[in-house]
């Protein structure tokens, strides 16, 4: 979560050949004038990150999008490095399918798409392929690129597509739980398992599991800017291992959390570091017991 991202962002923003020469540089001195070039570059790609995204969201409610079954929004202004990442952030804060515009080439303008719950939006795009210039992606995330001159028919030829097949279930989140498991599972084994299950994707999702009565009062701490995340650990009584848990997003519920067990979905990640594998649980969405 702290290389990876900054990496992307030379793409993103500027050029992807900063990130290789980085990997490729036998020179420290020079190396780390890379690294602050991209330090300087994903601080660049956070900035554009949150101002686009408030933008869009004031254009949605401007609008009164917030009541359609999908949200389009276009500015001429927005960078197209970016506007994938701002689609899955619409997508989190209103759950409808999302279509993220800005400018081209040549009176064309790009789109990156995201879908919310399993909707099949590419499905959706090549219903209006007529209207596109090109288009690719899957069912859960696209991009496209068109005519200005056809956005208007376009954004009202897919409102009406998704408005007419979205199920009812798609329209507010759920997590689909794969199974119960107690936190005594959680040793080696499991843990070879789950790594025989990869690659994970949209068509061999990454398992979703639940702890129930979980209590973290004795490690939670809060974490991130702002404090927005929540981390703590777990005990296998019988292995004597401690289990790292991260919450994304779960700042808000950090004194309940101290005091209050609860019950937990979540998915396995791994960390690689230095050729060592590190497992911890990425939490998807708690429950308060009463």
């Amino acid at each position: 979560f702290e290389i990876a991202p900054k990496i992307n962002a030379a793409g993103r923003i500027s050029h992807g050949k900063a990130a290789v020469e980085l990997m490729i540089s036998n020179d420290a001195a020079e190396a780390k004038e890379i690294v602050s070039q991209i330090i300087e570059l994903n601080h660049q790609r956070k900035e554009m990150d949150n101002s686009i995204t408030a933008s869009a969201m004031k254009q949605i409610a401007d609008s009164n999008q917030g009541k359609n079954s999908v949200l389009i929004v276009y500015d001429a202004a927005w960078s197209k490095g970016v506007i994938g990442i701002v689609a899955s952030r619409l997508v989190e804060a209103y759950y409808k399918p999302t279509f993220i515009f800005t400018d081209g080439n040549d009176g064309e303008i790009v789109a990156s798409v995201r879908s919310a719950s399993d909707f099949d939006i590419y499905r959706v795009i090549e219903e209006c392929s007529d209207l596109l210039l090109k288009f690719g992606g899957h069912r859960a995330a696209a991009g496209l690129t068109m005519k200005k001159t056809n956005f208007e028919e376009f954004k009202n030829r897919v409102e009406k597509i998704v408005s007419e097949t979205i199920q009812e279930y798609q329209k507010s989140p759920s997590i689909e739980i794969d199974s119960v498991i107690e936190i005594k599972d959680l040793n080696n084994n499991f843990f070879s398992f789950h790594r025989k299950l990869a690659p994970f994707g949209p068509d061999n999702m990454k398992p979703v599991l639940v702890i129930n009565n979980v209590c973290a009062k004795s490690t939670i701490c809060q974490m991130g800017k702002d404090e927005a995340h929540v981390k703590f650990y777990i005990f296998n009584q019988d292995t004597g291992e401690k289990i790292e848990c991260v919450g994304f997003g779960l700042g808000q519920c950090y004194e309940e959390m101290k005091s209050k067990t609860f019950n937990m979905a979540f998915s396995v990640e791994e960390n690689h570091w230095r050729g060592n594998v590190a497992y911890y649980l990425n939490i998807k969405d708690i429950k308060f017991n009463k």
